[in-house]
Order: structure tokens, then C-alpha cells, then sequence
């Protein structure tokens, strides 16, 4: 994205100075021109981003918590709760960036064994259920789930993965034992962060 940018602009420049209607002291060649100034444009972003020496890993976290068995009054679930976690991280392992999501992938059956769910039917991570979701009303707070996790997105960057991991928290209750209790995220994030938590230390142990 970086090159994009820089080439663009000096892509630009070059163009707006080929069309001057005094072309008197025009170089010979404008390929020449371009050329050189791309050349030195992508010199000095590789530079750039090889002193800032980021490095970039995937994580993720998977239970089960939520299955069910079947009964005669009630169907059965397979429920996977999956936590990703994509992690930039510089070489003294401060977070430049950190993006979270959580898919909960569900199938149920019967008694007998039988499949009931739609195995066509595609799955909504937490981020994309948006709003509907339906989280904002029983939070205690007001913030739907996505508008949490951008919260604890927004706190851990910055702070080293040691730190972040480091983090204060409680248990809840029996579904939520791993809730922040950092003063700064208390009015923010009331969500259990635990698959949060594991997922990004996989992602830091995949580059570190």
C-alpha cells in the first residue's frame, strides 16, 4: 500500500511537469525521467520498511464449549467456536496492528443421529453479523461485540505482546472467566477475551 501511494504521487508529478507547454528544457527522454524517480521511490520505501523490520503472524483458537448432546425434547449441537487473530508485531515485539474475529460454526441433529442444519448455508463471523448479532442489549454497556473488540484492538496496540498477555482479568461468571479488569477497557469491554488472548499468542509464537 505504501508503494502505491508513493509511485502514484510521483507518477503524478512527473505527469502534470510533462504537460508545461514549454517543453524547451523537457530531459530527452521522459521514460528516463520516470524511471529514475520510481526507481529512487521504491528504494526509499524498502528502506523504510526494512528499518522498521515488522514482522506478521495468524492464530487461532478452537473449542467446543458450546456442544450439546441430543435428548427427545431437544436437539443436539456441534458448535465450534473459532477465534482468529492476524498480528503485526516490530522487532521488540510491540503490536503496530492486531485485527480479531470469531466464527461460531453450529450443526445440529436429533436423536437419532440425524443432521438438521443446513450444511449449505454459510457461516457470518461475529464481525459481519454486525449489529445483528444481538449483543448490545445484554452487555451492560451498550457495545455490540464488534464494537468491543475494536475497543481491545485499539488498547493492545502499542503495548508489547508480553504486556498484553500480561493483562488484569476476572471471572465473570461460568461464561465469562476472562474478562478484562484493566481500568481503561472497564466501560469498554465486557466480553470474555480468553479465546482472544490464545489465539493472539499463537499468532505472536508463529513469528517470534
Amino acid at each position: 500500500m505504501k508503494r502505491a501511494i508513493v509511485l502514484s504521487a510521483c507518477l503524478a508529478l512527473l505527469l502534470a511537469g510533462c504537460g508545461n507547454k514549454d517543453n524547451s528544457s523537457a530531459p530527452s527522454s521522459v521514460g528516463d525521467m520516470i524511471g529514475g524517480a520510481v526507481d529512487n521511490a521504491i528504494s526509499s520505501v524498502d528502506e523504510g520498511l526494512e528499518r522498521m523490520n515488522v514482522r506478521t503472524g495468524l492464530g487461532m483458537s478452537i473449542d467446543y464449549d458450546s456442544s450439546a448432546a441430543a435428548t427427545t425434547e431437544k436437539a443436539g449441537l456441534v458448535q465450534a467456536n473459532i477465534a482468529s487473530c492476524a498480528l503485526t508485531i516490530d522487532n521488540n515485539g510491540t503490536i503496530v496492528a492486531v485485527v480479531f474475529d470469531t466464527a461460531q460454526s453450529k450443526v445440529n441433529f436429533d436423536a437419532a443421529g440425524a443432521i438438521t442444519t443446513d450444511l449449505s448455508a454459510g457461516v457470518q463471523t461475529k464481525k459481519e453479523l454486525g449489529d445483528s448479532y444481538g449483543l448490545k442489549a445484554a452487555s451492560g454497556i451498550g457495545k455490540e461485540w464488534y464494537e468491543q473488540i475494536a475497543a481491545l484492538e485499539k488498547w493492545m496496540t502499542g503495548k508489547t505482546v508480553d504486556e498484553v498477555l500480561g493483562m488484569k482479568v476476572y471471572e465473570k461468571d461460568a461464561d465469562h472467566p476472562r474478562v478484562p479488569d484493566e481500568e481503561d477497557l472497564k466501560s469498554s469491554v465486557t466480553i470474555s477475551i480468553g479465546p482472544q488472548l490464545d489465539a493472539l499468542k499463537k499468532a505472536y509464537d508463529s513469528i517470534k
